[in-house]
């Protein structure tokens, strides 16, 4: 990264070549900028990162697509009620019922992983990434 300082602007100009972005540290925006102005107090929350090591997917991104699947089978209110019936007292307190609603949460469970594991690989299609960036 290339760092020149405008004083006129009292800025600093970055830049960086083709094979590389511009990003902000901490940010999962990873917009293709090559040329930027920033404050002299912002210069050195700016890097440099190579196109091939630009992540193939956000956290954000991630997170919906796992929500989505999830609510292909399961609305909101359904997550509600078996989280709500996995710690009701009154029905944990009968066992044949407890054990229906044990059942019924394991089968959740388990469908919220299969959700997580076809979102990254539903993600990493869309973008042609590499796996196992967010888990």
């Amino acid at each position: 990264m290339q760092k020149t300082y405008n004083a006129p602007l009292k800025m600093w100009a970055l830049d960086c070549d083709n094979n590389h972005i511009l990003h902000k540290i901490g940010s999962d925006d990873y917009t293709i900028r090559r040329r930027m102005m920033v404050k002299p107090e912002d210069v050195d929350l700016y890097e440099e990162v190579a196109l091939e090591d630009i992540p193939p997917y956000t956290e954000a991104e991630y997170k919906a697509k796992v929500s989505e699947l999830i609510h292909e089978r399961y609305s909101i209110d359904d997550e509600i009620a078996l989280a709500a019936n996995a710690s009701s007292p009154m029905l944990l307190d009968d066992e044949e019922r407890a054990a229906e609603v044990a059942a019924e949460y394991a089968a959740y469970q388990a469908y919220r992983q299969e959700c997580k594991t076809r979102a990254k690989e539903l993600l990493m299609a869309r973008k042609g990434g590499k796996e196992g960036e967010v888990s």
